[in-house]
């Protein structure tokens, strides 16, 4: 469905002359301007030059716009230009007073929150959901009051966070586990780097402004206007959050220490060339020819506060260097670009491609309500104004159709508000392109311009307001450039912004990539409803590939026992190669399971899977036939001592085929005695057939046994492709009974892999049974996986229907023409999605979760994926390229020293280190060459990254034969021993600077009183100019020279 953005709908009505009633001013006034020029006492040909200049600068800001342009030239000298945090100019240009109450308190008294919210796939959203979203969406626009802004955040994709946590789950794990773990993270880090790959995070800015009112600081003394107004906000955020759930968007708002980490990436600073600058060394700028020249531009000087704000401000201000058509904000270089058009006519979710794009650019969207009566008013009185200059062109003869157009316009959205069918807004809509230089920085907005244009709107550079475009780009609702456009409800409704291809969330199993964006694609199977998962797809298409590879995530990730159910020996291999153990089940095997054994089982639970397995070895039962089965199972188990209402007796050794076939020859003669035939006799007659072939002298005579099988392993295969065509579902079924017992002996994790499993279904019982296996298995932290390429067996039975709709995660891979409609039906999938399927390529399809649909691939590691592909060949090449990775021999482990080099260790020596409490950590030492990966041993709820450089401070005084204590989180981090000297090292990742400021600064005072000599480490370069404020501060490329010096100073 389409909906027109109406026209610009200010007027500005024509007065004399086809002017309008500013042109008509500037002529006046340059037209008196140019009289009085040209009545000065000058003589000869001069004395037309002035009044000349006059007429062409009165043309110039009648016609030409140079009025707005002399505006922005203003505005750029008196807004803040080249300035450090020190400079209270940029201090108040931020504006940011306070963050506390997970709220951000500006300087000219209005608060914020900021709300973090999940995005959505829009194009594989179904049209009935696509529908009920923009519906949902447009209510939450209409009940706005006040501002808000929607902020896009693009930024490198960083794995860490992620992988540090996982850390802890492989210290004492098993050596395949930690290496296989190992190769998984520097993988997957190298990939998300190698590739550039981005992610965005939405936010949602909420404003508020406080009532301006009579007597403000008396009742605000009294009643705490600060907490009334708090209130107020938190009333409205949990307004919008309620709206967006209405939406089907997940919200979240931040708290104060998140809000603190988004404002101070902004505000990350370093001096030139890394040097700090001291504020008592500055020299007193100049002022320039412009200032000299109109005193009134020059900016007023900001009075300093008092400490504890002044030290806040600092932090968080970044340093700027703003110019006329890009500004450098501390090392990155931006360029704002505002639309100042859009297209006539847009449908719901149009921006969807220019938001799904990888570019690296944020995007500000500012949204502005307006009172009914008001924009009435003014809609009232430009149709006046329309319709008379339509008039007096219509009687000049000179039609003029855009005016026809736009009055109509604006009667239609008189008409539409007035009957309450819309609401106007005022929407700017800003890109900010940032890169590292001004050469990639152009290119960037050359993309920006060209996917703009592609969506029909109108990018205008922000030249000489890039300082205002900034502002409008950060976390504060401050529209500082207000470039607006009106738009109503139903268009802006249609510019659903919170779309994107990819999830943000980074919480689960880490299973595959978005196919457009190539982001990490996470499922948190604990989140859902239940933790099943279904993978479906043709031969070649990559099904078991896929299925291995999310077996292995799960081993990862928590250790799971994993089952799996393999008819066709595809997964023996995978079991071997991590310890496991493949149970295989055939003719001349040893295992075998007697379908009648209880194993520990409940006999009534027991009693139902038997009726199971002879629906599938009769091929279904009637009633009769059940009837029959009841009594000779009963009385076969009492023959062994056995008695349903006695549990004592049910570990006793149980009946076998022939023990059953012996019970229904008995009945039979009985009957035979009676003389008399019933329909009991014929069902079991026929039942006594089919066990014939069970018994010993049957075709299937090597089941007639008694239960050898001992599971030891965590991972364990069940080998079935041996077993005669006409035996394996049933045995399928009878290992699936096994493992159900199995999974119920405790909460540990489990997964089981059911393959080709709809040959299971084939049996109306054995289908209820299934069922009702997969909705207990949640209670014992058990995850089922289902995979099968017989869609149309599958969908074609309720019970496999009934599977599809059970499983919370839906793996689709490649599909065939014939099948395909049948798929999109059960799972009703659009079109895109449907196309999307019919030509994915082997190990490409849709991710389903209850969270959204995601377009995937999987990629897999080298170890994993010799452990997984089919291809023999390829997995030897990928052993022999990862081996070489690793050194033939490594170090001496020495546990007193704290940090390890990955390269310079050998495999077994890191499963050594793991197992001695050590992590793995991605880090560079010196800021100048590449990442690598170290093994680091963490003390407390120390961070790696802290832990690791703490180590290479005192490894580079041990080499000195100084002596040198690690404290890690307790009191000082690091203290050497240099004579008599003590000298106090802090390590800083800036994560708690401003959370726990007043701890800090206490910490560092007593450190200065304590020892002869504090320095700080700041691991990110940028933080250096802050931290500089309360120590000598060092960043890691300054740690040699620095130790150095000290050693030479104080030896």
């Amino acid at each position: 469905m389409g909906y027109d953005i109406p026209d610009e709908i200010k007027y500005k009505e024509k007065i004399l002359l086809n002017l309008d009633l500013k042109q008509l001013g500037y002529a006046i006034l340059f037209g008196i301007g140019a009289l009085l020029l040209y009545n000065l006492p000058i003589k000869g040909d001069f004395r037309l030059i002035l009044p000349s200049l006059a007429v062409c600068s009165g043309l110039a800001f009648a016609f030409l716009n140079i009025e707005d342009k002399v505006l922005d030239l203003i505005a750029f000298y008196r807004n803040v230009r080249k300035a450090t945090p020190y400079d209270l100019s940029a201090q108040g240009f931020i504006g940011v007073k306070a963050v506390k109450n997970d709220a951000i308190y500006l300087d000219n008294g209005e608060l914020r929150a900021v709300l973090k919210v999940e995005p959505v796939n829009f194009e594989l959203l179904s049209e009935e959901r696509k529908k009920s979203l923009v519906l949902n969406y447009r209510d939450f626009l209409n009940q706005l009051v006040n501002p808000v802004q929607v902020l896009i955040r693009t930024s490198d994709v960083s794995l860490a966070d992620y992988f540090d946590a996982q850390e802890k789950k492989f210290q004492n794990s098993s050596k395949e586990f930690s290496s296989l773990y190992t190769d998984f993270r520097i993988f997957e880090e190298g990939f998300v780097e190698s590739k550039g790959v981005k992610e965005r995070n939405y936010y949602l800015v909420v404003t508020h402004a406080q009532k301006k009112q009579l007597g403000r600081k008396i009742v605000g003394a009294i009643f705490k206007q600060e907490d009334a107004e708090l209130k107020r906000l938190d009333q409205q955020v949990e307004i919008i959050e309620e709206k967006l759930g209405n939406c089907g968007l997940e919200s979240k708002r931040l708290d104060s220490k998140q809000l603190v980490s988004l404002l101070l990436s902004y505000s990350e600073y370093e001096g030139e060339n890394g040097a700090v600058q001291e504020e008592q060394k500055k020299p007193k700028p100049k002022p320039n020819f412009i200032q000299k020249t109109f005193p009134f531009l020059a900016r007023k000087k900001v009075e300093s506060e008092d400490p504890a704000k002044e030290l806040f401000k600092f932090m968080m201000t970044p340093s700027f260097d703003v110019r006329p058509q890009e500004a450098k904000v501390n090392e990155t270089w931006h360029r704002i670009v505002k639309v100042g058009g859009y297209p006539r006519k847009v449908e719901d979710g149009w921006l969807e491609s220019f938001l799904g794009n990888n570019e690296g650019y944020d995007i500000s969207l500012h949204i502005h309500p307006s009172t009914i009566a008001q924009t009435l008013v003014l809609l009232h009185n430009q149709i006046i104004r329309q319709t008379a200059d339509l008039m007096m062109s219509t009687a000049k003869g000179t039609p003029n159709p855009a005016l026809e157009i736009k009055r109509a316009d604006t009667m239609r959205t008189y008409e539409q508000l007035y009957k309450g069918e819309e609401k106007l807004f005022r929407v700017s809509l800003y890109v900010d392109n940032k890169e590292a230089n001004l050469e990639k920085l152009d290119l960037l907005t050359e993309k920006c311009n060209a996917n703009l244009n592609a969506m029909l709107m109108i990018p205008k550079a922000a030249n000489y307001r890039m300082a205002e475009g900034i502002k409008s780009s950060l976390p504060l609702g401050v529209d500082a450039l207000a470039s607006q456009r009106e738009f109503l409800t139903s268009p802006l409704s249609a510019t659903f912004p919170f779309i994107s291809p990819a999830s943000t969330k980074r919480t689960g199993i880490m299973f595959a990539h978005e196919e457009e964006t190539q982001n990490p694609l996470f499922v948190d199977f604990d989140s859902m409803s239940n933790k099943h998962f279904f993978v479906l797809g043709i031969s070649g298409s990559g099904k078991s590939y896929t299925a291995k590879y999310l077996t292995i995530q799960h081993l990862l990730n928590e250790e799971a026992r994993v089952y799996i159910l393999d008819p066709n020996a595809e997964y023996g291999e995978l079991a071997k190669n991590l310890n496991g153990e493949v149970v295989e089940l055939s003719k001349g095997s040893d295992s075998i399971i007697n379908v009648f054994d209880l194993g520990g089982e409940d006999f009534g639970s027991k009693m139902l899977s038997l009726i199971s397995v002879f629906d599938i070895i009769a091929g279904g039962l009637t009633e009769s036939q059940k009837g029959v089965l009841n009594e000779a199972l009963l009385d076969v188990y009492k023959k062994k001592g056995i008695v349903f209402d006695k549990p004592a007796t049910w570990s006793r050794e149980p009946p076998t085929f022939s023990d059953f076939k012996l019970v229904l020859q008995e009945m039979l003669r009985e009957s035979a005695d009676r003389g008399k035939a019933s329909f009991e006799d014929r069902s079991a007659e026929v039942l006594l057939n089919r066990v014939r072939m069970y018994s010993k002298s049957g075709f299937f005579g090597f089941l007639d046994k008694q239960t050898k099988i001992n599971l030891k392993s965590e991972f364990a295969t069940f080998d079935l492709s041996k077993l005669p065509g006409p035996v394996k579902q049933l045995m399928m079924f009878v290992v699936l009974d096994l493992i159900s017992r199995e999974i119920k002996r405790d909460k540990k994790p489990k997964v089981v892999l059911i393959d080709e499993g709809w040959s299971l279904l084939k049996s109306k019982e054995a289908e209820q049974y299934i069922l009702e296996f997969i909705k207990t298995s949640r209670k014992y932290n058990a995850s089922i996986g289902f995979i099968t390429q017989e869609i149309e067996d599958l969908l074609r039975s309720e019970g496999g229907k009934s599977i599809l709709n059970l499983t919370s995660t839906k793996l689709l891979l490649r599909q065939n023409p014939s099948n395909l409609e049948l798929v999109s039906n059960a799972l009703k999938l659009n079109d895109s999605e449907k196309d999307y399927l019919l030509r994915a390529s082997k190990g490409h399809g849709l991710l389903i979760t209850e969270e959204g649909h995601y377009r995937f691939f999987t990629m897999a590691p080298p170890k994993i994926h010799a452990l997984i592909t089919t291809d023999p060949n390829e997995a030897k090449k990928k052993i022999e390229e990862t081996e070489k990775h690793y050194a033939e021999e490594g170090v001496k482990i020495d546990l007193a020293k704290g940090f390890y080099a990955l390269s310079e260790v050998t495999e077994k020596q890191a499963d050594a280190l793991r197992k001695e409490g050590y992590v793995l950590h991605k880090d560079k030492l010196t800021g100048r060459e590449g990442s690598a990966y170290y093994l680091v041993k963490t003390q407390g709820s120390e961070s790696p990254e802290h832990a690791l450089f703490c180590w290479i401070i005192a490894d580079a005084f041990k080499q000195r034969k100084i002596r040198v204590e690690v404290n890690a989180s307790r009191e000082a981090d690091v203290v050497a021993h240099i004579g008599k000297k003590r000298i106090c090292f802090e390590v800083e990742t800036g994560e708690n600077l401003l959370s726990k400021l007043d701890d800090f600064t206490k910490k560092i005072d007593t450190e200065k009183s304590e020892y002869d000599a504090v320095v700080i480490l700041v691991t990110d370069r940028l933080l250096k100019y802050k931290y500089a404020k309360f120590a000598k501060t060092i960043t890691r490329a300054e740690i040699a020279q620095t130790i150095a010096e000290m050693a030479s100073k104080y030896s």
